[in-house]
């Protein structure tokens, strides 16, 4: 038989070099033709063609030639392509786990690449995105959303005849508006813009148009623009809405334009998509430069860079500071892109999440691999038969290459219906706080990732296995017994080597995901300095047309207070107009009697104002610390009063006594007398530090320079189940005032829940893939060691032969396995002491590094390790030494 072979391999190269010559004598004749012609006249490009031409018959016998053996590969694709699926359906076990496998980590991959896809790759569906910039301002003392604050009407108009480099530059800011007028009254967000808000976007409704100059005037701003969801959902998709009047706060607007559905404008946490836009109509009063409420987004001319637009505006804002220095000294500017707006905050948990499930991946095609190799050692007379009738190595490799790809390409496919489904779950878990407007699909460009990544992976998990199935030498593949060829030491060291990559990148997410469970623990031991449990919560809007003044404003709820306090099995009720611990930024300059002015400006010194009611401490069970609670004694004609909490007592009288001190927000109010002092809350999350607060009482007249009273919480007390008083406190508003919208009820202990979703929704999410690869990577140790065991029947039938106890075999196996493991661990803990450091803003009172962690994770892997080792350890021991000495 090797006679036949070494016959047949010397024909094939023979034939190579025949080939050769017939090509290189071709190319000589044509040369020689060429030269002749060439002398009898003709020019160099005619002769080369009438020679070639002359020579055509064996030109296209070639081409013939070659056209056949491109047949005969297609042909010989085809064959692999039906042998490898008719073998994946001889082995049916092997094929549904290495399929299962694969298709789960394929599936993660392309559900989160989708995620990634829409929100850090895809562009905003805008015009020229990346020339569309935010414009914030920058105060002395780092305050403000994010360390960022606004513009003034003033400051804004000034910036935007000045600048250079805008094409179009607005202003926004965000507003809440209760329609009425066409059906049941509905509370609907509203975005005020400047006229330029569109030419930003480059939006054109699809219907009617935008905003005029004109109608930016005191007088004739009462014009709307719906959103597509509004038109459709309200009116019907009504093609002729344009025109018509709708009732905004009892206000009369005009519709002048519809918007295409794919506008949309949301940023995290600041601005969500609006239900309709009005235009805003700004003041140029010099006395409202103090008022930084508007935001400013602003489109840049083509070829300016982000660099030189914002020295520009700096250099405009250090004039304003010249010109205005009581409200402009020390403001800078910081421009954005408006896409690291929206998705800046979220790179760092998707790309963390991208890269766990991408070890996921690696790890299930550490499995396959590992399972290849174990069913190569029952193919090795069959490859080697076929060596010997003639294929080569090459032929043999692409054959077993085939099919690892086609099994790719089964698992890939069954991963796009895991990821369709991975996607939905993934947004309903609200990931990482990614808009709910984003649209996240599997799309052609997901598609090609997953086909992509399915071959890449076939050749990840085919091609060693493939290398070590082909023998080297013919003739020991051929004995009876020879399966040394496939148990060699180099496959055993691949084996190995593959056991401890999957250990060590398992032990990379589980130490990730322990960081983040460690974290949110830890998150939800927090005092937030309030209860949750019995709580109910209704937030309200009221309309200024229904109630246009405070009186009427304090009325409502003081009516609606004392009705749902009759209901049975009520302890108490209060309203405020922030509930912790979602609370937004509430800080005017306030003086404390014969102290000088606090800055409010910075940010060390920012103190928040709240408005409350005389029992909203009892509901909340915030603690009284001294002095009293807000009474019925103090009505609107009584001397204001006011309570602090314990921070700012700390901070502004840190050697005395608060109680009976004087403050005021404006020189021209009456001092406000501290009557109380309140435990700390942490308002703006369990993660942030109580801030200073100062809490006024809901029934007297505001010494604030603005009216939070149409934007009450009203929150209940009860005694157990409130499931009933949710319907009833509604029917209560209903009767009150019919036209107001019904307020959503929520319990305070889904507002403690959603104010940490993203947390947990990160935690989870790298949770389950970290259980994934655990589960892996315990299959892996387990089918490695169950393998080795089986390779060593003989000898372990021998050492029991010669007297060795079930312990010493025992100890053998786990010896063999654990010694695998371990070194994974080492090198997973230097692998994530490395990584672990980029998730730092990700957790909470934990270091990147903590030992604790290390520890737990590396103990929780070994002894999981240790029972994967441990059950083909046991059936080792219980090996036959006749059996095996008679196989043998």
């Amino acid at each position: 038989m090797l006679n036949k072979l070494r016959t047949r391999l010397r024909a094939l190269l023979r034939k190579s070099e025949m080939e050769r010559e017939l090509d290189d004598e071709l190319r000589f004749h044509i040369e020689q033709q060429t030269e002749q012609n060439i002398r009898l006249g003709m020019n160099p490009k005619e002769a080369r063609y009438a020679a070639r031409k002359a020579f055509g018959g064996v030109e296209q016998a070639k081409e013939r030639s070659r056209d056949a053996r491109g047949a005969r590969w297609l042909e010989d694709i085809w064959y692999d392509l039906r042998y490898g699926a008719r073998m994946l359906m001889k082995n049916s076990g092997f094929t549904l786990v290495a399929v299962s496998t694969l298709a789960l980590g394929i599936g993660a991959n392309t559900a989160i690449f989708s995620v990634v896809n829409a929100t850090l790759l895809r562009p905003l569906p805008y015009k020229d995105p990346d020339r569309i910039v935010m414009v914030w301002g920058i105060n002395p003392g780092g305050y403000g959303w994010r360390g960022k604050s606004g513009f003034s009407a003033p400051s804004f108009l000034d910036c935007q005849q000045r600048n250079q480099v805008f094409e179009s530059m607005a202003a926004f800011h965000q507003d809440n508006f209760t329609l009425t007028g066409t059906g049941n009254p509905e509370f609907i967000r509203a975005g005020v813009v400047t006229r330029e808000f569109f030419d930003v976007f480059a939006a054109q409704p699809i219907l009617g148009r935008t905003f005029l100059p004109q109608e930016t005037q005191t007088g004739q701003e009462r014009v709307a623009v719906l959103s597509y969801g509004l038109w459709r959902r309200r009116f019907g998709s009504d093609p002729s809405i344009i025109g018509q009047t709708i009732r905004l706060d009892g206000a009369p607007y005009t519709i002048i334009g519809v918007l295409p559905q794919g506008f949309d404008f949301t940023i995290p946490d600041f601005f969500r998509s609006r239900d309709v836009w009005v235009p805003a109509v700004l003041p140029r009063d010099n006395s409202a430069r103090g008022n930084k409420y508007l935001s400013v987004i602003a489109r840049l001319k083509p070829g300016v860079s982000l660099g030189g637009a914002e020295q520009e505006m700096r250099a405009i804002t250090e004039q304003l500071a010249r010109e205005y220095p009581r409200y402009m000294t020390g403001f800078g500017v910081k421009l954005i892109p408006l896409h690291e707006q929206i998705f800046g905050d979220i790179r760092l948990v998707l790309l963390l999440l991208f890269g766990s499930v991408g070890f996921v991946l690696l790890i299930a095609c550490a499995n396959v691999a590992n399972l290849q190799l174990a069913r190569a050692s029952t193919r090795q007379k069959e490859i080697a038969i076929r060596t010997a009738l003639g294929a080569s190595r090459g032929r043999v490799l692409r054959q077993l290459l085939t099919e690892s790809m086609l099994l790719a390409l089964i698992g890939g496919t069954l991963g796009l219906l895991l990821a369709s489904w991975g996607i939905r779950l993934l947004m309903g878990l609200g990931l990482a706080g990614i808009p709910q407007e984003t649209v996240v699909r599997v799309d052609s460009t997901a598609l090609a990732y997953s086909m992509v990544l399915s071959l890449i992976t076939g050749i990840l998990f085919g091609l060693a296995p493939a290398l070590q199935s082909t023998p080297n030498r013919l003739s020991e593949s051929l004995k009876e017994g020879g399966r040394q060829s496939a148990t060699n030491e180099s496959g055993h060291r691949l084996r190995r080597l593959i056991t401890v990559s999957e250990v060590a990148l398992s032990m990379i997410l589980l130490i990730g995901a322990g960081l983040l469970i460690r974290s949110f623990v830890g998150l939800l031991r927090v005092n937030p300095g309030f209860e949750t449990k019995n709580i109910l919560t209704m937030r309200f809007g009221l309309p200024e047309h229904s109630y246009p003044d405070e009186i009427k404003q304090v009325a409502f709820y003081t009516q609606l207070m004392e009705r749902i306090k009759a209901f049975p099995g009520v302890i108490a009720v209060g309203t405020t107009d922030e509930l912790p611990p979602t609370m937004g930024q509430h800080t005017n300059s306030f003086s404390l009697e014969g102290r000088a002015p606090i800055d409010q400006s910075n940010q060390s010194l920012a103190v928040q104002s709240r408005l409350v009611s005389a029992d909203y401490f009892r509901v909340m069970g915030i603690p009284i610390i001294a002095g009293r609670v807000f009474s019925e004694a103090d009505a609107a004609s009584a001397a204001p009063v006011a309570l602090i909490n314990q921070s700012f007592a700390h901070r502004f009288f840190p050697n005395e006594s608060p109680i009976g001190q004087h403050l005021r927000f404006r020189s021209a109010n009456p001092w406000i007398t501290i009557v109380g002092i309140v435990g700390d809350v942490r308002g703006f999350g369990l993660d942030k530090q109580p801030s200073s607060e100062i809490y006024l009482f809901y029934q007297q007249q505001s010494p604030l320079p603005y009216n939070p009273l149409s934007r009450l919480s009203v929150v209940v007390r009860t005694a157990d189940d409130h499931s009933s008083i949710a319907p009833a406190a509604l029917g209560a508003v209903r009767e009150l005032d019919k036209d107001l919208p019904l307020p959503q009820a929520r319990t305070m202990e889904t507002v403690l829940a959603a104010s940490v979703a993203e947390r947990r929704s990160n935690m989870l999410l790298l949770g389950v893939f970290a259980a994934i690869a655990l589960i892996l990577t315990s299959v892996g140790i387990y089918g490695v060691i169950s393998y080795s065991v089986a390779q060593r029947t003989q000898e372990i039938g021998v050492r029991i032969a010669l007297g060795a106890q079930s312990r010493d075999v025992t100890t053998l196996v786990l010896r063999t396995g654990m010694k695998l493991v371990l070194m994974g661990i080492v090198i997973g803990s230097a692998g994530a002491f490395a990584l672990t450091r980029w998730m730092t803003s990700l957790l909470f009172e934990v270091s990147a590094t903590d030992s604790l962690t290390f520890i737990v994770t590396a103990l929780l892997l070994t002894a999981i390790a240790l029972l994967a080792c441990y059950i083909p350890a046991r059936r080792a021991t219980r090996v036959d030494p006749l059996v095996a000495l008679r196989n043998e």
